[in-house]
Parts: C-alpha cells; structure tokens; sequence
C-alpha cells in the first residue's frame, strides 16, 4: 500500500502542481496521512421532492400521528377496469351489494403501530386519471367528498378471509373489505349498455376511486402505513346480485392508473420553522415518502486548498440520531441515502459515489454508535477539481434523504416499494454530524 502511495505521488508531482487527485480509500492509520476533520456544517430541514409512486410493485397506504412528525395519510387512487363488456344488468336482476377488496402485502411492509384502528373512507373521483400519465406523492386529485364507503377496523396480516364467489366461498390471503353505500351500488347496478360498451366509455362513467384514511381520529403514537396490493388479481370492486352472481370490476397495473400520494398534518414549530427560515438548525428532521429531508452544507469546505496540491484517500459524513427520538412504534429508518441539489432545479440528483458504486455507499444505519455513515469521496474529489482548476464553485452540499426511489422520480418500469419511516438526526457540528476528510499533501 505504502508502494501505491509514493507511485501515486510521484506522478501527482509531474503534474502542474494544480491538480487534486484520490489514490484509494485508507483507513487513515498509514504513515504520511493527515485528516481534517473540524469542517463547519450548516443543516436545515427542507421539503422533499414529489417523487414518483405509480407502477409500483406495492403501495403504501394508511395514516399515522407521530407526536415528533404530526401526521402522514397515504391515500390509493386508482381506475377500474371493465372485465365484463357490455354486460348490462336489468330489472329483471336484484342487486346485493357492492364490496371493495384491498389486498395487504405482508407485514413486514408496515410502520407504526400494528394495534391500531383505522377508519378509511372510499371516495369517487371526479377527475379523469389518465392513460400512462404518471403520478406523484404530492398530486393533489378531486373527489366527490361524499362517501362512497367506509371502513373502520385493526388491519389483520396473517389470517385469511372469506369471500362469496358466485354461489360458493373461497378463502383469500389477508384484506380489507370495504362495503359500498346502496347509492354508489345503484349506479353501478343501472350502468348502461353505453357505459360498459368500452373501458374508455367506463372510466368517463367511473373516474376512478379514492381511498382515503382518516388521520383526525387517530391519538398521538397511533396509525400505521402499510403495503396493500392494488395489482392482486384479488383487489377487486365486485358488485353482487341474484344471490348467486357477480360482476367484477378489477385493478390491474396493466390497464390502470394507480398511485398513492402523501399528505402531511399538524406538523410542529420547529419543523415549520426550519422549512420556511434559512439557517443552521441543531435537530434534523428525514421522513418518506416525499415529506422532508436534511439539507447539509459545507461552508468552509474550499480552506483545505489552501495547503496546495493534495491527495484525497477517503471523505466521510457521519451523522448521529438524536438520543431519545426513536420508539419501538417509530424506529429509525435501516438506511439513509444521499443525494446534492440539482444545479437547475435543486431536485435530488445523484453523486458519483453513488452511481460507482451502485448505492453502497449509501448510510446504513449502526446501532453500535447510533449513527449513519456515507462515503463521498469522488463527489468531494469533483468540487475540489472544479474550484482549483476552473474556479467553478459546485459546493451546493447533500441532501439526506428516506429512500432510494427519490433517484428514479423520472425513470420508467416498475419500481420497488417506497420505504417508509423517519428518524430525527443530531445536526450540531462536531457533536451530531462531521465530516473527516483523509488526505496527504503532494507537494
């Protein structure tokens, strides 16, 4: 190693003298290596993005009231599809009911506290949703606020449930039902020849469906956001008559608009604060989806060129939780990501540590010193070279950041879940949050 090293900078030192290069990433116990590690940091709490939730492959739905957070209700919106084409129901035949399923992805996708009650209410968009348009965390749809269904009950992970199916039952993995009013029925009922003749026909005479938790019945600590299956052949709007028949309106990521977004409520001083005033705050505040992020700066970053030419081994950022933040019902998330402000648009946009290496770089969360940890030194490398050589200044600092999904806002495909979670991050310098930089002077 100590041989790579003089290699290295024995043809750093044929350069022009201006230049800054990284030989490597060291422990910081070789010889002839000194660390700098008393950098100010600035932090502030911003808002994050509206980040894309359609075409996944589960969406996250529920409502949850965090005594540090306010309140999240994560809402599903989706078309129907026509499975049965102009199949007209008459006077002749007697509605039953209409019921909603809804069904739950496993348990591990839930945050929050699993002994909950949830009281949702089904609404009837009254907007067209689009054919391959995508969706956003903060799209903001219109519904008629007159329910079309509710639900209230402790969501159950691990047992399944009993349908009718036509003039038998049938068991079905963990779900929500959810029963229409007899008004919502009736019109699905008297749907026309012309209504039910094509899909387009169909989603002008149903938009769509809004499926809204309700957050103004839930206590502090209480709530959880969990992952449902909206493309499960099971989710379904199954309209029941004759006793023993049914139509079947299904949801299927194939033929439908779906997408979740997230609102935030109630949310406290000190984050408000922090959203609306620049400055340099003490507490950071990280909460997905597409709620708020941490917004580090570096102002003194530019002092270390005033040694010269060095060599930079290995830049890390680490930042603490603030001790007493985390509960059983609310843990910390397992992994930060990292991204710096578009030059543009100051959307989050990768770094070269990230992209090289795939996300590995990425902050998984220790819970030996409570802390996340991210390699940036190929992003530090870049804003070093830019100031020294083309006095361009790049040094628009990181955002911490809840997921990984926040880089693909733009892509295409199906996308994995979003990760759920928040975590409150000590942000005093020094203290809470540092940043060491591992180098040696090359001449």
């Amino acid at each position: 190693m100590l041989l790579c090293f003089i290699t290295g900078a024995i043809f750093s030192c044929k350069k022009s003298g201006d230049q800054i290069s990284i030989n490597g990433q060291l422990s910081g116990k070789e010889p002839g290596f000194l660390v700098k590690n008393d950098f100010t940091l600035n932090s502030r709490t911003i808002t994050e993005d509206s980040l894309r939730t359609d075409s996944l492959r589960t969406y996250y739905f529920g409502a949850i009231n965090d005594p540090l957070f306010g309140t999240t209700q994560a809402s599903v919106y989706s078309q129907l599809s026509l499975d049965q084409i102009g199949q007209v129901l008459t006077v002749s035949n007697t509605l039953d009911s209409v019921v909603l399923t809804i069904m739950l992805a496993d348990s591990g996708y839930f945050y929050g506290n699993f002994n909950s009650t949830l009281d949702i209410d089904v609404f009837e968009v009254t907007e067209e949703l689009g054919e391959d348009v995508r969706h956003y965390s903060k799209d903001v749809i219109a519904y008629n606020p007159i329910a079309i269904g509710t639900y209230s009950g402790v969501p159950n992970f691990n047992d399944s449930i009993t349908v009718r199916n036509l003039d038998a039952t049938k068991r079905i993995g963990p779900a929500i039902r959810i029963k229409m009013t007899n008004d919502f029925a009736s019109k699905l009922f008297n749907a026309s020849s012309s209504d039910l003749s094509s899909i387009d026909n169909f989603r002008n005479f149903i938009n769509g469906l809004a499926i809204v938790p309700r957050t103004s019945s839930l206590a502090p600590n209480e709530g959880g956001v969990f992952g449902v299956n909206m493309d499960n052949i099971q989710s379904q709007l199954t309209l029941y008559y004759d006793d023993t028949k049914q139509s079947v309106f299904g949801i299927s990521n194939n033929d439908a608009e779906i997408f979740t977004t997230f609102v935030s409520g109630n949310v406290p001083a000190d984050i408000q604060t922090q959203i609306s005033t620049d400055g340099d705050y003490v507490k950071g505040f990280v909460r997905g989806t597409g709620d708020t992020k941490v917004h580090i700066t570096f102002p003194d970053l530019f002092d270390i060129l005033d040694q010269g030419s060095i060599n930079i081994n290995k830049a890390t950022l680490k930042v603490k939780v603030l001790d007493g933040t985390s509960s059983p019902t609310f843990p910390v998330i397992n992994t930060l990501y990292i991204a710096q402000p578009n030059p543009d648009n100051d959307k989050n946009a990768l770094i070269l540590d990230y992209s090289l290496y795939l996300g590995k770089q990425s902050g998984e969360y220790s819970a030996t010193d409570n802390s996340y940890s991210f390699i940036i030194t190929r992003h530090l490398q870049d804003i070093l070279l830019s100031k020294k050589n083309l006095n361009v200044d790049d040094n628009r600092g990181l955002y911490l950041l809840n997921f990984a999904n926040a880089f693909r806002s733009s892509g295409g495909g199906v996308l994995d879940p979003l990760k759920q979670g928040r975590v409150v991050l000590d942000t005093r310098t020094g203290t809470g949050i540092q940043l060491e930089i591992l180098y040696s002077k090359i001449d």
